[in-house]
């Protein structure tokens, strides 16, 4: 597994730098500059830049400054860093502009200002001028400083270079400086060919300035825009130029179709586009938008999938690995042949075979035994490893992105193919012919290209046929539909036409083509041109990046240069093979074993072995023959080397002539505890050894299938023993041995029963109770009917070890548990809660806890306020004056009333009346509930709160006793939160004390306990409660235990399995139980007592509306008497 990662990460990595090469370390910060070798060129002009105060970076200054050289010119140096790669130079980004393309992307470039900053361009100006003030300082300004008084000349100098918003501080050292402006545009200067109408004023500290505009005012004079059929894709651009025209000149721009260039009565003021050729009588603004030439080629089709599969590797690099599958199968064929004599000679075709599912496995079936094979196997599978892992890893990449055919990727590709270009005839005029270092491939596009009036339909056609290319301009993309230019690859080139510039026809001598020309050039020079240029070609970039990105799609195609390490060393390895084959054959063979002997040691292999199954090789000198002739995976152990732990030692093949050593192999194989020995098959190959001491020394160790292969009266024969024959005495004797020729069939018999052997049984001391021992009393029974075994009983302490000999029944894992295997749980107890029984009410407790205090309160409530109401009805009548013996005759008739729901008298008042009715039908309904109730608490009797889980006990703070030896078991992966609480109320006592105190836990009706149902059971006749709980701990399991890989454990656990899937074990367990568990159950019914808002909602709703009643009725009396 681990060389596994190591060989998928090398060969991963080995792909990334055959296809993309790394470079060596890069200077990447000024850090890596200062501790390299190179010299660093600057110019002088930077020298005084250079910081030499800096605080925090004192040595990196130091080590930069050290290596500077001050040069007045470093072009050179830059061309000698981009040739000889042995200098840096440092310059200004603005400098990168004036030097070749070519130099500069051989060089790093690394932007980094620590050591000069930033360089300012900026004009050392009065702090108190307020010619920079952003209110009244448009952009466009210019300031002429000079002690040049000839004011006309700077002026006209400046206007012939368009420079009109300027103004000049001229001055002199005698006085403060005199600051002139003049607009070219004023009435007495005639359009800037003189200077007579100018400002003047002295430059003092509050000399407030004032550019003039230069932009005329028409007073909304239309300008007309002369079409001619001319449609504007940048409408955006256009619409834009336009609208700073209109604010900029005071004009309305009118749009017309007409064509009025020949005709003398346009307007002055006009404009139109232009042809795509030129007029004698008209100028040209400077261009405000300009278009890229966009060739439109068929888009590549996927490559076939067949084709795909071989375009991984060039086809001299398929034919090298070819050549090196012929030539390694030969030359494993011939090392074969002579390394062998000829004994054993393979057919050619076979080793071909191998060779080939070499190739493709990068594995072989047979490991070879010769040095000179070993060397060529190895060498070949580390060089198809590397072929196979970069072959498959681009495979994966053509099958989820398959490739593309070549496709045409430039005007060269273009030239080279035979598809005819497209073009419309306007643009005949745009294609150049004086090109100087392309002038082949001019005359191929230029004899390819077919001149058309509109291709619009010609597209379509070329993109649904795949026929032809068109040439066009990229404004030109954005009318075509989608569907369309998915189908067309887009080239931008435009060396052979150059860009079209978008400008205006006015005519010659206008004034209006200087002002258009200004009006461009600040659009463009504040960006909104530019913006609006800006998002148009975004959308014509989405345009030509609309196909989908095929360059990323083509695998890398390695080649000679890629693999030539690779082919070198398997070169290397097939020439060592071939020098050890020579060699070998040169000093001779040493002496192997006969045929008759060979034969039966690999028909008894093949029988015993799977062929996928590897067989360990245990000996001192090992055959050759044994290892170059078998089919199975092995690997070979050297006894008289040094020896690790070896693992999985289930198929052995042991060859030794010592019985010394044959005890040094069973202990090998005893220290093995990865495989039961069970299932172990050896095959054991001597002549020196008797059959009783083979049989016995591998017998201690536990293995049983053992076979040997002897000589016996100068043949080759088979023996086997079974340790549990009747005649072997449990493994003491071997007197019982099966012998057969090699030619019969080997059969090895499955241990089932132990003949009546004795097996040592360990119990512990902790394994009390009575279901326990029952347990073990009725296990044993079975088992010895099943195995035919005699099962001997020892007791020991809790801590003693299992040895191989014994087997133990125990709850818990003995001392060394890694080293022992447990079987299926055999019996399994609980832990059990005890907790005091709750108490019955007293009878006068009983009656009052019919209700709720609540509804107690309520009762007294209602009875008060019907006493007051029937009061008043009786009060208010004039006519009889009721005395004070009448309120005791009402309140005693009240009371009888409650307490007999019946009436000794009726009065006549109808209030009376309703109020006495009312309240008997409420009375009735509470008598019938406290009936019911009390006839329940009569049958039943009502206990106080019992605890019946873990929360409640934790609840109720009560101490919880135990005995030491369970605390620690009970409580060890119990959860956090709750242990925590319990650990609290926890007390663990001597095994004595504990006894005491659960004899004492019904009288004192304070005290809890927890332990085995084994342990509690003698105390279950206790007036106390039973919780079971297993949430603080796992279910205690009695298990049976044996040495690691010891040979019994198969056997006991499908007895186990047996016995447990039949349903025996169960039936066991709840006949045992039956009477251990028949007292262990909760004693104490619990009643649900009333609740107020709930059962007596609808009896106090009632009560309060016919209340309300009474009391309407009542007023109604009143008032009507």
């Amino acid at each position: 597994m681990y060389i596994i990662h190591i060989q998928a990460i090398y060969t991963s990595n080995l792909i990334r730098i055959f296809t993309n090469p790394p470079y060596e370390d890069s200077i990447d910060t000024l850090e890596d500059l200062s501790n390299s070798d190179l010299t660093i060129y600057s110019s002088r002009a930077l020298q005084t830049f250079y910081k030499t105060d800096t605080l925090f970076e004192v040595e990196l200054s130091n080590r930069i400054l050290s290596k500077l050289v001050m040069v007045p010119n470093h072009t050179n140096s830059m061309e000698e860093l981009a040739r000889f790669r042995n200098c840096a130079i440092v310059i200004y980004e603005q400098e990168l502009l004036s030097h070749k393309t070519d130099a500069l992307s051989l060089m790093k470039k690394i932007v980094d200002n620590r050591m000069t900053g930033k360089r300012h361009h900026q004009f050392l100006v009065r702090k108190e001028s307020s010619i920079w003030n952003q209110e009244k300082s448009p952009k466009g300004k210019y300031v002429v400083v000079t002690p040049e008084k000839n004011t006309t000349a700077l002026f006209q100098v400046l206007w012939s270079g368009f420079l009109v918003k300027s103004l000049l501080l001229i001055y002199d050292n005698n006085s403060f400086p005199n600051i002139y402006t003049c607009n070219p545009y004023a009435y007495e200067n005639q359009c800037g060919n003189y200077v007579k109408e100018y400002n003047f004023q002295q430059c003092t500290g509050n000399t407030s300035l004032q550019v003039q505009d230069i932009s005329k005012n028409f007073n909304k004079n239309n300008l007309s825009m002369f079409l001619h059929e001319y449609r504007f894709p940048h409408d955006n651009v256009y619409s834009v130029l336009s609208l700073m025209i209109q604010d900029a000149l005071n004009v309305t721009i009118s749009n017309s179709m007409n064509n009025m260039l020949d005709d003398a009565k346009s307007p002055k003021l006009f404009m139109s586009p232009p042809f795509f050729y030129g007029h004698p009588s008209y100028d040209l603004t400077n261009p405000y938008f300009t278009d890229n030439n966009v060739w439109l080629v068929p888009v590549p089709s996927r490559m076939s999938p067949f084709k795909a599969l071989f375009s991984v590797f060039t086809i001299d690099i398929w034919i090298l690995i070819i050549v090196f599958m012929m030539f390694s199968t030969i030359l494993w064929w011939l090392v074969k042949v002579f390394s062998e004599n000829n004994r054993y000679l393979e057919k050619f075709s076979f080793v071909f075979i191998e060779m080939v599912s070499a190739t493709i496995n990068a594995s072989v079936n047979v490991i070879p035994q010769t040095t000179a094979l070993k060397i060529l196997v190895v060498s070949y599978i580390v060089y198809i490893i590397h072929i196979q892992t970069i072959y498959t890893s681009n495979l994966i990449r053509i099958f989820t992105n398959p490739p593309y055919e070549e496709s045409i990727e430039t005007l060269e590709d273009l030239s080279n193919s035979d598809l005819p270009i497209y073009s419309a005839d306007v643009l005949q005029s745009f294609y150049k012919t004086d090109t100087i270092y392309q002038v082949e491939l001019s005359n191929k596009i230029l004899s390819k290209i077919v001149m058309i009036r509109n291709h619009t339909n010609f597209i379509e056609e070329g993109a649904r046929f795949r026929n032809c290319a068109f040439v066009v301009y990229d404004q030109q993309l954005l009318s075509q539909k989608t569907d369309v230019l998915l189908l067309m690859k887009k080239i931008v080139d435009n060396r052979l036409t150059g860009k079209r510039d978008h400008q205006f026809f006015i005519r010659k001598g206008s004034f209006l083509l200087e002002v258009i020309n200004r009006i461009i050039a600040i659009g463009k020079e504040s960006g909104i041109l530019d913006k609006a240029s800006e998002k148009l070609r975004f959308q014509v970039s989405k345009i030509i990046n609309v196909n989908e990105n095929m360059e990323d799609s083509d695998p890398v195609v390695l080649t000679m240069e890629h693999w030539q390490s690779q082919f070198c060393t398997m070169s290397k390895s097939v020439v060592i093979i071939i020098f050890l084959m020579f060699s070998k054959l040169a000093v001779g063979f040493n002496a192997t074993m006969d045929d008759s002997h060979l034969a039966c040691v690999l028909d008894t292999i093949k029988q015993l072995f799977k062929e996928e199954e590897t067989v360990h090789f245990i000996c001192e000198t090992c055959d050759d023959l044994i290892f170059s002739n078998l089919k199975n995976p092995y690997v070979l152990i050297n006894i008289n080397k040094k020896r690790p732990a070896y693992k999985n030692l289930k198929n052995v093949v042991i060859q030794v002539e010592n019985e010394t050593v044959l005890q040094d192999v069973a202990t090998i194989m005893e220290t093995d505890n990865t495989v039961n020995k069970l299932y172990v098959r050896c095959l054991v190959i001597t002549n020196n050894i008797t059959d009783g001491n083979v049989f016995k020394t591998l017998w201690k160790v536990l293995v049983i299938n053992v076979i040997l292969i002897t000589r016996q009266n100068n043949l080759y024969v088979i023996k086997q023993a079974n340790p549990y024959d009747d005649g072997n005495c449990c493994g003491n004797f071997t007197n019982v041995i099966n012998t057969q020729n090699c030619s019969t069939k080997v059969i090895l018999k499955k241990i089932k029963q132990l003949n009546g052997c004795l097996v040592s049984l360990i119990l512990y001391p902790q394994q009390e109770g009575r279901d326990t021992t029952e347990i073990i009393n009725i296990l044993l029974k079975r088992l010895s009917t099943i195995i035919n075994a005699t099962f001997v009983r020892s007791y020991a302490s809790y801590y003693t070890n299992v040895s191989q000999e014994y087997i133990a029944f125990t709850i818990d894992q003995p001392n060394g548990r890694n080293l022992h295997d447990i079987s299926s749980p055999i019996h399994e107890i609980s832990i059990y809660w005890i907790v005091p029984t709750a108490k019955p009410f007293s009878p006068v407790t009983t009656i009052a806890r019919v209700f709720k205090a609540k509804v107690w309160i309520i009762l007294i409530a209602a009875f008060i306020i019907i006493f007051i109401v029937s009061w008043l009805i009786l009060n208010s009548n004039r006519d009889n004056s009721y005395s004070f013996e009448q309120f005791w005759w009402l309140l005693i008739h009240m009371i009888s009333t409650k307490l007999g729901t019946m009436l000794n008298r009726t009065l006549r008042r109808r209030s009376f009346q309703l109020v006495t009715i009312i309240y008997l039908n409420y009375l009735l309904t509470i008598h019938v509930i406290f009936n019911a109730k009390l006839i329940h608490i009569f049958i039943v009797k009502e206990y106080g709160n019992q605890i019946s889980n873990l929360d409640e006990l934790i609840d109720s703070n009560l101490p919880v006793y135990t005995f030491k030896d369970i605390k620690l078991r009970v409580f060890t992966n119990a959860r956090t939160g709750i242990l925590n609480k319990i650990q609290k109320q926890v007390i663990a006592l001597e095994i004595t004390d504990f006894i005491y105190t659960l004899t004492n836990m019904s009288i004192k009706q304070n005290e809890a306990a927890v332990g085995f149902i084994a342990l509690l059971e003698v105390f279950q006749n206790l007036d106390v409660k039973w919780i079971k709980d297993d949430f603080l701990s796992d279910f205690r399991s009695f298990s049976l235990i044996t040495k690691k890989s010891h040979f019994l454990f198969p056997l006991l656990q499908n007895t186990l399995r047996y016995l447990d899937e039949s349903g025996i074990t169960l039936r066991d367990e709840r006949l045992i139980n039956e009477q251990i568990y028949k007292n262990i159950a909760s004693k104490n019914p619990s009643l649900d007592n009333l609740n107020a808002k709930k059962k007596f909602t609808l009896i106090f709703i009632m009560l309060a509306v016919g209340l309300l009643t009474a009391s309407l009725v009542f007023m109604f009396e009143i008032l009507y008497k």
